[in-house]
């Protein structure tokens, strides 16, 4: 079976209104926050039915620049799967994410731009392990209250890491934009 991948055409500025409507209404994100990390991407499937088809979707970039893409209907990822870096202080502590909506939430929610500390946002728990060897021994965890987030607690413990559990900033919800949408 060939997998459909995506091809990425352009990367500019976000401007289209329907994907700035969808992350700051729906998603409750602040424009300021979208605006300052995240772009819009241009792509196609080339293996696929409508191959010439162009797209277009809110993107965050990992550290090997490809694109978590995400639309009101598609939320895929672009060859060169990886997590995503935003450089703080580098003061020895981190912080870690599950996803890119999960950190625009935390920074809404903490009422900040950007984190002091280095922020690691995983894109996806399954990359864990690709990440664990970059982080300084403390870090400050704003994973899913989910299994998948108590599993990501626990193997960074066990690997030895000082670990503070941030997620009662959205106690009661799966994750920080679960809460964004019932303020």
């Amino acid at each position: 079976v060939q997998r459909t991948q995506v091809e990425i055409l352009d990367t500019f500025d976000l401007k289209s209104s329907k994907l700035i409507r969808y992350m700051t209404k729906q998603r409750k994100i602040d424009y300021d926050l979208l605006m300052m990390y995240c772009c819009e991407v241009q792509f196609r499937f080339p293996n696929g039915k409508h191959k010439d088809y162009v797209y277009n979707a809110v993107g965050f970039e990992n550290v090997l620049h490809g694109y978590e893409l995400r639309t009101d209907f598609w939320k895929i990822s672009t060859d060169k799967k990886c997590y995503s870096k935003i450089n703080g202080n580098n003061n020895g502590t981190a912080a870690i994410f599950e996803g890119f909506i999960s950190f625009l939430s935390a920074l809404k929610m903490l009422g900040i731009s950007k984190f002091e500390e280095d922020a690691y946002i995983m894109n996806g728990v399954g990359l864990l392990n690709i990440v664990t060897p970059f982080l300084p021994n403390e870090i400050n965890c704003y994973t899913d209250n989910d299994n998948a987030g108590d599993n990501v607690i626990k193997t960074l413990q066990e690997k030895g890491f000082k670990i503070n559990d941030c997620r009662g900033l959205y106690s009661g919800y799966n994750d920080a934009n679960n809460k964004l949408d019932t303020l």
